[in-house]
């Protein structure tokens, strides 16, 4: 893939009642939730200018 990550919200898989064994392998669970990491990958530079 490249280099490339999928995050998963936990706010979402709570919400949806998903457990960690149903994801996809190689998932990355982001416990703070998917807003959280957009919002960090922005201030690392991965923002549209």
């Amino acid at each position: 893939m490249d280099g490339m990550r999928f995050g998963v919200c936990g706010n979402t898989m709570k919400r949806f009642k998903i457990s960690l064994n149903q994801l996809p392998q190689g998932s990355n669970y982001l416990k703070q939730g998917g807003i959280v990491r957009v919002m960090e990958a922005q201030e690392e530079g991965y923002a549209r200018q």
